[in-house]
C-alpha cells in the first residue's frame, strides 16, 4: 500500500509557502529583507526555495 500524497517534508513547504503568499497579499509587496524579518517574527524558519516558490505564486 502506498503513503499519502504529500510527505511531511512536502506538506510543510506547502504550508510554509501558503503563508507566505497569505502574508504578501495581507501585506502588499514587501522587500526580501521585511519578508526575512516577518518570517523570524512569526519563529519560522528562512527557506530560499519556498520565498521564491511563494513569489513565483503570487505573480500569476
Amino acid at each position: 500500500m502506498r503513503g499519502g500524497r504529500w510527505s511531511e517534508e512536502r506538506r510543510a513547504t506547502r504550508e510554509a509557502v501558503t503563508w507566505l503568499h497569505l502574508l504578501l497579499q495581507e501585506r502588499g509587496p514587501l522587500s526580501t529583507p521585511a519578508i526575512i524579518e516577518a518570517l523570524q517574527g512569526a519563529g519560522r524558519k528562512v527557506r530560499v526555495h519556498e520565498l521564491q516558490r511563494a513569489l513565483r505564486r503570487r505573480a500569476r
